[in-house]
């Protein structure tokens, strides 16, 4: 649980929304786990 809220804060900031901002984990979240599956399909050979 520590780990995914690490990720969603880092992707958050990393794509430009702030750590005050209170969608920050949500939007995070979303772009961590987009991230992770485009990364695990890569992976897969399916991209």
């Amino acid at each position: 649980m520590k780990q995914t809220f690490h990720r969603a804060l880092k992707a958050a900031n990393d794509f430009g929304y702030q750590k005050e901002n209170p969608e920050a984990l949500v939007h995070g979240a979303v772009i961590s786990g987009f991230l992770a599956i485009a990364q695990a399909m890569t992976d897969q050979g399916c991209v």
